[in-house]
């Protein structure tokens, strides 16, 4: 037996129905009411939906970074902290005092950069690593001068000068970027373009079973089949290492003028996919 409702809920039922009605007219009258509910994505390269990570440092994080320095520090000054993100309290200390910029490296981090002045200035890191011979390196870097090193290994904390120095990234001629190890000899893999142009650039460089590989702004720029460093326990610097008797180096200073963000150590071999990915996570949408 179907039950009748009552007239006074009848009427409550019938006056929200036309109330619906009516609001359905009266969006449909309107113009661009419908975005109120629909939205477009102007993306030609669908990053949106395909980029893993929407911020540096949430790459840094994400691909389980052993150091993790957004080098975003607000007073970098002699023996003071650089932040580290990975979790384990690894910071790092600025040697000399740096300059904060307000310039971020990447578009959607903000917090700013470090400025380094290529004549005294770096970030050591505290702890050393047992003879790593599967790694990655990572930074962005703004520079117009075409000499130093933006990182590298040697087996001394402090001294600039040490007894052993190998896996580094450094410029060369030009503006080149080279990536050097030394298993033995000397295992240098360089650029084709130079990156001294005052603009924002993505460095990874990474060693491992899979080979020696530098990548800049996301894509491969040189490869080796070498897949081996000088055996020796290793402490990392950014912003300096010694680039003596080196393939490429100009001059004799080895310090990097210029600014650096998001800088980062893995203790894997990351890939030529993960280096498109950390690079689009610091690029404005396209």
């Amino acid at each position: 037996m179907r039950r009748r409702l009552p007239p006074e809920l009848m009427g409550v039922r019938g006056a929200t129905a036309l109330l619906v009605l009516a609001l359905c007219a009266l969006l449909a009258a309107v113009p661009g009411s419908s975005a109120a509910f629909t939205a477009r994505v102007v993306n030609t390269t669908d990053t949106v939906a395909m980029n893993k990570y929407f911020t540096c440092q949430a790459a840094m994080v994400g691909d389980n970074a052993y150091y993790a320095y957004p080098l975003d520090d607000p007073t970098p000054t002699n023996q003071s902290s650089a932040r580290d993100l990975s979790g384990s309290n690894r910071t790092g200390t600025y040697q000399n005092t740096a300059a904060h910029s307000s310039a971020s490296a990447c578009f959607r981090d903000g917090g700013g950069s470090t400025t380094f002045d290529g004549a005294s200035d770096y970030v050591s890191t505290p702890t050393t690593q047992n003879n790593p011979q599967t790694f990655t390196l990572e930074t962005w870097f703004r520079t117009s001068t075409s000499s130093g090193a933006l990182m590298g290994f040697s087996n001394s904390l402090l001294a600039l000068i040490p007894t052993n120095w190998d896996r580094m990234v450094y410029f060369t001629t030009s503006g080149r970027l080279s990536f050097g190890v030394y298993p033995g000899s000397y295992s240098v893999i360089t650029s084709t373009n130079g990156y001294a142009d005052g603009n924002w650039h993505h460095m990874m460089a990474t060693l491992g079973p899979a080979g020696q590989f530098l990548y800049v702004d996301g894509v491969q720029v040189a490869s080796s089949t070498n897949t081996a460093a000088q055996a020796y326990n290793a402490n990392l610097r950014f912003a300096y290492t010694y680039l003596s008797g080196w393939p490429g180096v100009v001059g004799s200073n080895y310090y990097f003028n210029g600014q650096l963000g998001h800088a980062a150590y893995y203790t894997t071999q990351l890939t030529a996919a993960a280096a498109a990915i950390h690079y689009a996570s610091g690029r404005p949408p396209s």
